[in-house]
């Protein structure tokens, strides 16, 4: 499960402490959490709902405008294998 938005008291959003234990998830499985893989992450944690791989491709492409779809794909299939996408 995704952590929620809100702000903390140290003045962090969760979806910076989100970064900060998804960073420490991923490693843990052998993966490096990358500036694609946080774009990502911080895409689905940002809009709280079921988007599809190209809907989650458009938001990350704002920020990230050289990323390709296949990159966008293989960052979710990451994050999902390392527990840290939210899917089951």
């Amino acid at each position: 499960m995704l952590p929620d938005i809100h702000s903390e008291p140290s003045g962090n959003t969760s979806s910076e402490s989100g970064s900060k234990s998804c960073n420490e998830t991923i490693s843990q499985k052998g993966f490096r959490f990358t500036a694609q893989r946080r774009e990502v992450y911080d895409a689905l944690l940002l809009k709280r709902d079921h988007p599809t791989a190209v809907d989650v491709f458009l938001r990350v492409q704002k920020k990230l405008p050289g990323i390709s779809l296949a990159t966008v794909y293989n960052c979710l299939e990451t994050l999902a294998e390392a527990g840290a996408g939210g899917k089951p």
